[in-house]
């Protein structure tokens, strides 16, 4: 009876240490913030008489490690934006906020490039813009 018991949990460590993961194929999160590029209206006040108007947009683009998402939306003309960004688990938050101000009798296209490094695994975004607009998806390295 004792060979018996002692043979399965022989058995029973050999199949659990053969399972177990070392996390060694697992990439860890390091993604990380880099900056917000501000473009479009946000940075030329001479676009403010232009009529041409883009959809309210995100694109995102990798190179190497680097994630770069672009978005563009329509806004009022004279505005002022702030942006944050925050990452959480599989998740990148990007948030455009409207600052108080005078705003001018015409529409914009504003556009903000959020850069990120250390990209190595798939992550869903959400852009929320003024007006309270969203703006999902999924990136995939």
């Amino acid at each position: 009876m004792k060979k018996i018991l002692l043979s399965v949990f022989i058995i029973g460590l050999v199949f659990f240490f053969a399972c177990k993961k070392d996390g060694s194929s697992q990439k860890a999160n390091t993604l990380q913030f880099v900056k917000t590029i501000p473009g479009g209206c946000a940075t030329d006040s001479t676009m403010h008489g232009s009529r041409s108007f883009e959809p309210d947009t995100v694109i995102w683009h990798i190179s190497n490690d680097s994630l770069s998402v672009f978005v563009g939306f329509n806004a009022e003309c004279c505005r002022k934006f702030k942006t944050d960004e925050n990452i959480s688990n599989d998740t990148i938050y990007m948030n455009i906020s409207l600052l108080p101000g005078p705003a001018c009798n015409c529409l914009c296209y504003y556009t903000y490039d959020f850069l990120f490094t250390g990209i190595n695994q798939p992550y869903y975004y959400l852009v929320t813009l003024p007006d309270d607009k969203t703006m999902a998806g999924y990136i995939e390295p």
